[in-house]
């Protein structure tokens, strides 16, 4: 799957695609790369989002005996939806691409299944928002 994700390792065009993707900055290639770092790490201390660490790197083949399951997390509409979702388990993160299968711990799937979004809808009868609760990383098991 290519390289984990971090602010040290990064090249200027990842740091331009996350600082717009996932921090809402305006970054230009011509900035120098340790002016993009400094601007992402101030905008992630201002939204209180722990700085991307090197993730476990996951592949479609699964160690022999090891207790993992195939699932594929779905792409979405809008600003992010097809970036790798990144998942803790245990101290470990794991970075998990969307679209495609891939083998991943099986005790992933109840982190997955506690990542939930609240989305509201105006109900035209009572003039109230209704909130539902909905998985933030919609996601299928393949094979187990």
């Amino acid at each position: 799957m290519g390289k984990a994700f971090t602010l040290d390792t990064a090249n200027e065009g990842e740091l331009v695609a996350y600082g717009r993707d996932e921090l809402g900055l305006k970054l230009t290639r011509t900035m120098k790369r340790e002016t993009m770092v400094q601007k992402c790490r101030d905008a992630l201390v201002d939204l209180n989002i722990p700085e991307p660490a090197a993730a476990e790197e996951l592949s479609e083949d699964a160690p022999p005996g090891a207790n993992y399951v195939t699932i594929r997390i779905e792409k979405e509409k809008g600003k992010g939806g097809d970036a790798p979702v990144f998942v803790g388990l245990n101290g470990k993160g794991y970075t998990i691409p969307r679209g495609r299968p891939i083998k991943v711990p099986a005790p992933l799937c109840e982190v997955l299944d506690h990542a939930l979004q609240t989305l509201y809808e105006y109900d035209d009868d009572t003039g109230e928002m209704i909130g539902t609760e909905v998985l933030s990383y919609p996601y299928q098991v393949l094979s187990r």
